[in-house]
């Protein structure tokens, strides 16, 4: 039997275990930066996430308020608020009439497991008689809606 010698060329035909394990040394040192922009975005969109929820929270609250007179907010929240020495009125723990956490307290629920506990500071003397453009005779001077991860009562 006639043995062919080797050409020349056909020596290198494939990489060796330390250049693959350079390359992929190489490759997982270059991609930590970009796996921890990843996390990162992920994180601030987490929380631009929250933050729409609790504005859009806000404004519906805002817009809830705004149409009803006071009388009629001291009525639906009897049991919830309280009258200032300053003659402003704090409605606390406003919300949306479905949920409420292990200590009966109302809240809004966001996506997912988030908890907004709102509080509404009015100011009835914010008007005389002469300036009601709208049909209420208080200005709405404060929405407060607490973080989910800490909420903040009010007192």
């Amino acid at each position: 039997m006639m043995r062919h010698p080797r050409k020349a060329g056909k020596q290198n035909m494939g990489f060796s275990l330390v250049e693959v394990l350079v390359t992929l040394a190489l490759i997982s040192v270059l991609s930590i930066p970009l796996i921890q922009t990843f996390i990162n975005s992920a994180r601030v969109n987490g929380k631009a996430k929250s933050m729409q929820n609790a504005t859009d929270i806000a404004q519906s609250i805002s817009e809830y308020f705004g149409a009803m007179p006071l009388d009629a907010l001291k009525t639906s929240y009897s049991s919830n608020y309280k009258e200032l020495p300053d003659g402003r009125i704090v409605f606390t723990n406003i919300g949306d009439g479905i949920n409420k956490d292990s200590k009966n307290i109302g809240y809004y629920k966001g996506s997912d497991t988030e908890k907004f506990y709102v509080s509404v500071i009015v100011d009835p003397t914010g008007y005389s008689k002469d300036d009601k453009t709208g049909m209420n005779d208080y200005i709405l001077s404060l929405i407060h809606i607490s973080e989910p991860t800490r909420p903040l009562y009010i007192s």
